[in-house]
């Protein structure tokens, strides 16, 4: 809390090589341990599944895993699919195949890293962002699953995320993650459907 409230959608984006990635790492690795996270403690551990199409395994997960002071025995509530086969988010099989694995990790947090890479159709068609919705968000909502997607901006950065309008209207709520100086960033909630007391972090 405030950035990803229990069994919601969440959409997070910036320019590349921001930091999103990392960040959502750090945020990950938190909730399942139950430590702080942006001044907020869970209650309880949390198990979260983190589907990743952006970064090696080795060479970017596991050295920031370490860098963090993290050992394998720390991560038992996270599960990493990395490079995934699975099919697009915005088709049927690719809903089944997600659910599955949420069934079997008993995940009540899915990350997706990034989202323009988990679809089949074409990004700015917004017939595949309501597919998205249609076989994943829907069926995600219906288990009491959270998800957090991240996303790009596009080459004008102040229309926000790349891609069809469809894309951002099935989010309960969109943070935009800037760098503000080389170590300082900013999370600000630009659009949500839902009351979000804080709005910037």
């Amino acid at each position: 809390y405030p950035l990803l409230p229990a069994r919601r959608s969440v959409s997070i984006y910036s320019a590349p090589k921001v930091g999103k990635s990392l960040l959502m790492l750090e945020f990950a690795v938190a909730i399942s341990r139950a430590e702080t996270f942006l001044d907020w403690t869970p209650e309880r551990r949390v198990r979260v599944l983190y589907v990743d199409f952006e970064n090696d395994p080795r060479g970017d997960v596991r050295s920031r895993l370490q860098a963090m002071g993290y050992k394998p025995d720390d991560l038992d509530y996270l599960d990493y699919l990395s490079f995934p086969t699975m099919a697009g988010l915005d088709s049927e099989r690719g809903a089944l195949e997600l659910l599955e694995a949420v069934n079997a990790y008993g995940s009540e947090v899915v990350v997706v890293d990034t989202v323009s890479r988990a679809v089949d159709g074409e990004e700015n068609s917004n017939d595949t962002w309501l597919a998205m919705y249609r076989h994943t968000g829907l069926a995600l909502k219906r288990a009491g699953v959270a998800i957090i997607r991240l996303d790009h901006t596009g080459k004008d950065q102040a229309k926000g995320t790349r891609g069809g309008s469809a894309k951002s209207g099935d989010v309960d709520a969109i943070w935009k993650l800037t760098k503000v100086t080389e170590d300082r960033f900013r999370l600000e909630c630009t659009e949500s459907r839902m009351e979000v007391a804080t709005k910037s972090l």
